[in-house]
């Protein structure tokens, strides 16, 4: 486009988006300084860069600050947390008065030198619990500070039986401590509690709460936080449900983990030779021998930061990371994957990159019309993607009528296939179509206006994709300026779903690291949407009953209730103009239809019902009345 036609384009809409923007918030104070921004933007990036931003603005005119002003997530909020404590009721109190089970727990706590005023606090957090079918089995290995004694020997003279403390003659590690502690537990259930944490009081209330509604479950795993030595509570971890794919990325089950007790005999307790990363191999060895994990979304664990513990920071103890990736290592091997444990993106997490030997074959589907350009560089960057297998493109044209992308269609060369589709638009309908003519096992749908900065991303989806269980792979998305277009869609943000860390930058860890770690999502975006073609066709395919919008959702769903998970993959990072060549529109009709026929989850199982459903503040605290129009979604559904 021209500079002056760029120049046109950009008083246009930014005119337009000033109106907008007025009539929504009444304030001229902001929209001064968007438009202070927009001048410097305009005379360090030029014309087009700055229309990219008024258009975006224009789209979403209930965002209300930039990238510099974007609230922080809840892990860094540390104000923010403390407000939502003293608002929030955080657990949902309940009693023992209706439990027809009421299982023993067993509370294993290995001591070693451990600072008496945490010491004491961790067994009071016991003491003090609402559920009272409990027994605290402490296990002193061989400690040698007097105040650590004296407080294990008050606890010996207390009186309360369910209080047992044994000690070992010899330092024998964390694992073996345990692992005594274990022998000597009685109960039906194993809490884990290290010597200087603490239990929220209705933490094992709320874990016999999930006995009883669901007595099968082998595992439980609440939320936790991080509480200061002065006693402040910071760095709120709400996980997700049960995700084995960020489980390979790093330990987020943690505390409180409570295990049924024949399990964790079953596995043999804790090994030595992991201690510092002992919990996750236990984990990990666990998840091998049962899928029945369960996670009760309250804050019931609160994990001490004093200098040099790892709650502080995962630095202070590299061998914990390198045991975690051993321990990672091991547990592919045992489920029979031949794969290697690297590093991920950011520091002490790790990724599994598998070894394989015949690439699998790769159907393209690309959905256009006219827009040769943006089409062009989209096909050059599947031409020249780092890839062992074969690869072909099909090409669905939507009543193109531009002279040189007729031109370009004609003369596209014999490895692309291109057919034609004069029908008024339906996404569904094209790439279903497009899919129809293909053999290969995989099939990757990609809109016409995704480029590929990189040429290893094609390699880390079908990478993903092979793991075992997985039917489907989308990739981090990027707008042009290196902010987050799409890193998995969570439901119920925004309204009906939307993109998960969108806008943040590129680079950003996300909350707890999860923009850059891959893990299982409800959805991806059908922007770019990988999936094997056998479980395509079980599916039936995209719903064309959704033309426009929610499609890639209701696929995904679909996909996930017949037993395949849907993985982000952030190894895989394309840059996607969204809605170059289509306008983009929410449908009331479409909204109702695919809340009405695919019956969306109320809260979406790997985001916390705690967390803002606000499109640009997903994975922060919730402040106050949200402000946005949920008919101006910017779900990856839109395209």
């Amino acid at each position: 486009m021209p500079k002056s036609e760029q120049t046109r384009s950009l008083v246009t809409v930014w005119t337009h988006y000033l109106q907008t923007a007025l009539h929504l918030w009444g304030s001229p104070k902001q929209l001064g300084q968007m438009g202070r921004k927009l001048l410097g933007a305009l005379v360090a990036q030029g014309p087009a860069m700055v229309l990219f931003y008024a258009k975006r603005k224009l789209q979403y005119p209930y965002l209300r600050f930039d990238e510099g002003e974007r609230r922080p997530n809840a892990e860094e909020d540390v104000e923010g947390y403390s407000a939502w404590l003293a608002r929030c009721d955080e657990t949902a109190s309940s009693s023992s008065d209706g439990l027809s089970l009421e299982p023993l727990i067993s509370v294993l706590m290995p001591v070693f030198n451990t600072d008496p005023r945490w010491l004491t606090a961790a067994a009071e957090s016991v003491l003090l619990q609402q559920y009272t079918k409990w027994e605290l089995v402490i296990v002193n290995d061989a400690s040698t500070r007097t105040d650590t004694l004296q407080v294990l020997h008050n606890l010996e003279l207390a009186g309360d039986s369910r209080v047992s403390v044994f000690h070992r003659s010899n330092r024998g590690g964390i694992s073996v401590a345990t692992n005594d502690a274990l022998a000597h537990a009685s109960g039906d259930y194993i809490a884990l509690l290290d010597h200087d944490d603490e239990l929220h009081t209705e933490a094992l209330q709320r874990v016999v709460v999930g006995v009883n509604e669901d007595p099968t479950t082998d595992v439980f795993y609440t939320d936790e936080d991080k509480i200061s030595v002065e006693g402040h509570r910071f760095a709120p971890f709400f996980k997700p449900d049960w995700s084995p794919t960020l489980l390979q990325a790093m330990n987020y089950v943690s505390h409180l983990g409570v295990y049924r007790a024949t399990l964790l005999r079953s596995v043999g307790g804790w090994r030595s030779e992991y201690d510092g990363s002992q919990d996750y191999d236990l984990i990990l060895r666990c998840s091998e021998r049962t899928s029945r994990i369960r996670h009760i979304s309250e804050i019931l664990y609160h994990w001490r930061a004093v200098p040099d513990s790892t709650a502080s920071s995962l630095a202070s103890k590299p061998l914990a990371t390198e045991r975690a990736r051993r321990a990672l290592q091991e547990h592919v091997q045992r489920l029979g994957i031949a794969a290697d444990v690297v590093s991920a993106r950011i520091p002490n997490r790790h990724r599994i990159r598998l070894r394989i030997q015949n690439w699998p074959s790769i159907q393209v589907v690309i959905p256009t019309r006219d827009a040769v350009d943006l089409l062009r560089a989209c096909v050059t960057g599947v031409q020249t993607a780092r890839y062992s297998g074969p690869v072909t493109i099909t090409i669905v044209d939507n009543g193109s009528r531009d002279e040189d992308s007729l031109a370009y269609l004609a003369d596209i060369g014999h490895d692309v296939k291109v057919i034609r589709l004069d029908e008024p638009f339906n996404f569904s309908r094209l790439v279903n179509h497009g899919a129809s003519v293909g053999t290969e096992p995989l099939l990757l749908f990609l809109n016409n206006d995704i480029t590929m900065p990189n040429a290893d991303w094609l390699e880390a989806m079908v990478t993903q994709a092979c793991m075992p269980g997985v039917g489907v792979v989308g990739a981090k998305l990027l707008y042009p300026d290196n902010t987050v277009q799409h890193a998995g869609i969570v439901l119920g943000l925004g309204g009906m779903a939307g993109h998960a860390f969108w806008l943040n930058a590129r680079d950003s860890a996300g909350y707890f690291g999860l923009q850059q770690l891959a893990h299982e999502v409800s959805a991806v975006t059908g922007a770019c949407l990988m999936a094997w073609r056998d479980v395509f066709q079980r599916v039936g395919g995209f719903p064309e009953c959704l033309p426009f919008s929610y499609n890639d959702v209701a696929f995904c769903l679909k996909v996930w209730r017949v037993g395949y998970r849907v993985i982000y993959e952030p190894e895989a990072e394309l840059i996607h103009l969204e809605s170059a060549t289509r306008a983009r529109r929410v449908r009331e009709w479409e909204e109702e239809r695919f809340a009405r026929e695919f019956d969306p989850p109320i809260t979406d199982p790997y985001y916390s019902r705690h967390l803002s459903r606000e499109p640009a503040n997903s994975f922060c605290l919730p402040a106050g009345k949200s402000s946005y129009a949920t008919n101006q979604t910017q779900s990856g559904v839109l395209r």
